[in-house]
């Protein structure tokens, strides 16, 4: 492997050479010093650390970007799928297995101190259910999820059914936008696209997967091709919400896939195909 600080130096220097023509500017890539395997990176809401899960979503760990400290949030198996913030805690899903049975708890963890616990106890939960328990945890909030191959918005508890591009589209990783009036989402087969909270004014923005907002204007995602049994490459893309421009973050030197975006949109995470984590640090137009 050579050296981080060397690692897409040719893609830096045209990206610089050809910034008149992008509108996005890349201003370092860096690798993150990170002991294990880390897949999955998502930024806590200060965007001071990162947040860490196993390539089976067994467990959580935070990552302090200014100190370099790692800690173990928790062990539990499943909670590095779909966890989400609140406040300054983090939840999460508890998959245990008995008799050959799936039972699902939410349990939730200080980002402060480290606390940890059980919101719901374990039963034999339904998605539906395991969206239901988030949504009462999140209180007020706004929350989002997929429900049977739907997306399922829910506001203050109370839940809706979207369907954008029909009935028969199966739905993959919606978010909602900063400004908390669109959504991003994915169908199935089909391309990545961004709507109105309520579902409606659906506009394509081309094809790539797993998206995240950047910000009110910008969605990020990857540009993965694979040969039917592994991902062959993969590339950090983003593209205005308008679908008016889309520009490639990353060269082919790395299979990076999935990111996240800081909350300020100046920085950009996302893990390789060998469990690294890399930063990008950006700046918006």
């Amino acid at each position: 492997m050579r050296n981080s600080t060397l690692i897409g130096v040719a893609w830096l220097m045209a990206t610089f050479t050809a910034a008149s023509a992008q509108e996005i500017t890349i201003l370092s890539l860096k690798k993150v010093s990170i002991h294990q395997e880390s897949y999955h990176p998502t930024f806590t809401p200060d965007g001071q650390r990162l947040v860490i899960t196993a390539s089976d979503y067994a467990g959580l760990r935070s990552y302090n970007l200014s100190s370099g400290q790692e800690s173990v949030l928790t062990t539990a198996s499943g909670a590095g799928y779909n966890y989400r913030y609140y406040a300054d805690r983090i939840i999460y899903r508890v998959n245990t297995f008995r008799d050959h049975r799936k039972y699902v708890a939410t349990e939730s963890c200080s980002l402060l101190t480290g606390e940890t616990k059980q919101l719901v106890a374990a039963t034999r939960a339904t998605s539906p259910q395991v969206a239901a328990d988030f949504a009462k945890q999140l209180q007020a909030d706004t929350y989002v999820t997929i429900e049977d191959r739907h997306i399922a918005l829910y506001t203050r508890g109370a839940k809706k059914i979207l369907t954008p591009n029909g009935t028969e589209a199966s739905y993959l990783w919606p978010s909602i936008s900063p400004d908390g009036k669109r959504l991003v989402y994915t169908v199935a087969g089909s391309a990545t696209f961004v709507c109105d909270i309520d579902g409606q004014n659906a506009v394509s923005v081309g094809e790539m997967n797993a998206p995240k907002w950047l910000s009110n204007q910008w969605v990020i995602g990857m540009d993965d091709r694979d040969d039917g049994h592994r991902v062959t490459g993969s590339a950090i893309v983003a593209v205005r919400t308008d679908g008016s421009a889309r520009q490639q973050l990353t060269d082919q030197s790395l299979v990076a896939m999935y990111p996240a975006a800081a909350p300020d949109g100046k920085q950009i995470a996302f893990n390789t195909d060998r469990g690294e984590i890399y930063l990008l640090t950006i700046q918006l137009p």
